[in-house]
């Protein structure tokens, strides 16, 4: 059956709470989780959280819904179950658990509590692009089904599912479609988060500077192509994964991004850039910075989303950019500041940057100058140059 909350709000909650419900998965974006990693805590300034955590009607967040569901299980002495993240955050079981566990206690007497010993909320890797659906798509589908179907999912052949072996009760049977169970998933999610999403999150910013539409299309650019050999011999270097492992998963990242049956757009890419950057491209970089490793490529990664804000692309056609924490920042700079005001500006957002990054000296010059050098003379060419 398909439950929609907003429809039938009480209906999504009682399925939770029911004794029969043992596993609950969670397919969310970054901003779902209504977290503030930049400061390790719940974001209270978050309308969804802030709304449920007021109780003035049903819940709209994701965490607003399992502790209605997870309150009404404690109250009635229903057993505990499983929460499963399946998203692209690192350590997403966790950050979930301690999104919940402050929600829970600033929300429902006792439900912490509850939580803390009856719940767990194990981390997972997810590995399989899946661009978003146009209705081009969907007809297409329709022709080769013979059946209209509202909810389409497309995705390329390549899947890979690691899921932390951490359960309320009985581990569920996904072993027969391919899911691998293990101790610890951080290297798995590493390995992910940085080659492939990193690379992304980079091509996302370049390309669409470049005028360039989809991911198939920007990695087909014999500029952009070299780009993504420094980018992932720099992020690999950062690995904690089996060499001879990242190397097959590096391997095979070319083919699948320029695969051109997957119109996975820069703009979907693009979406929530902030929240995305952290353990993408934040993440690599401080490794690299302590290691005192080269890190021109990630470095430029950033320069790239950071001229991207500027809401034009190269051409100076508009590049709407889609980030709504971003967005209520106040100290975001105006589109019309320069290179470096506007540089100097958003190194001051913590969420990204934290406090440290912004007083690494050879790090802050060097994102300056490389986006200076995007604004003055293009992002191709400022992309050729940072490779001389």
């Amino acid at each position: 059956g398909i439950l929609v909350a907003p429809e039938d709000p009480e209906a999504l909650i009682a399925r939770i709470a029911a004794p029969r419900t043992r596993l609950v998965t969670l397919t969310v974006t970054e901003k779902g989780y209504g977290w503030d990693a930049g400061r390790g805590r719940l974001d209270r300034g978050d309308p969804g959280i802030a709304h449920d955590l007021a109780g003035t009607g049903p819940p709209v967040s994701a965490l607003g819904f399992l502790a209605a569901g997870l309150h009404r299980r404690f109250l009635h002495g229903a057993p505990g179950l499983t929460l499963a993240s399946c998203d692209n955050l690192p350590r997403n079981g966790d950050m979930l658990r301690r999104a919940l566990l402050e929600f829970a206690d600033a929300r429902y007497r006792g439900l912490a509590r509850w939580i803390a010993a009856h719940v767990a909320c194990p981390s997972s890797m997810v590995d399989r692009i899946a661009p978003a659906v146009t209705e081009a798509d969907r007809d297409r589908i329709v022709a080769a089904l013979g059946l209209t179907d509202a909810s389409p999912v497309i995705a390329e052949p390549a899947f890979d599912w690691v899921i932390e072996d951490r359960f309320m009760g009985p581990r569920p049977p996904f072993g027969p479609s391919g899911v691998q169970f293990v101790t610890d998933t951080a290297p798995f999610e590493e390995m992910k988060l940085r080659l492939l999403n990193g690379a992304h999150t980079a091509l996302a910013a370049i390309g669409r500077l470049a005028g360039l539409t989809t991911v198939a299309e920007a990695a087909a650019s014999p500029p952009i192509a070299r780009f993504l050999e420094r980018y992932w011999d720099e992020a690999a270097a950062t690995l904690a994964i089996d060499p001879r492992r990242g190397a097959a998963y590096r391997a095979g990242l070319s083919a699948r991004f320029t695969n051109p049956a997957l119109p996975h757009t820069l703009a979907q890419i693009a979406t929530d850039a902030s929240q995305k950057a952290p353990p993408r491209l934040i993440a690599p970089l401080r490794s690299l910075l302590r290691a005192r490793a080269p890190a021109d490529a990630i470095t430029f990664a950033l320069a790239a989303w950071i001229a991207s804000n500027r809401g034009t692309d190269d051409a100076g056609r508009p590049l709407p950019v889609d980030d709504p924490v971003l967005a209520r920042w106040p100290g975001r700079p105006h589109a019309d500041a320069g290179a470096v005001a506007r540089t100097t500006a958003m190194l001051g957002y913590e969420p990204v940057f934290g406090t440290d990054l912004p007083r690494h000296s050879d790090f802050t010059d060097n994102l300056k100058r490389q986006v200076q050098a995007i604004e003055w003379n293009g992002v191709i060419p400022a992309l050729e140059a940072s490779a001389a």
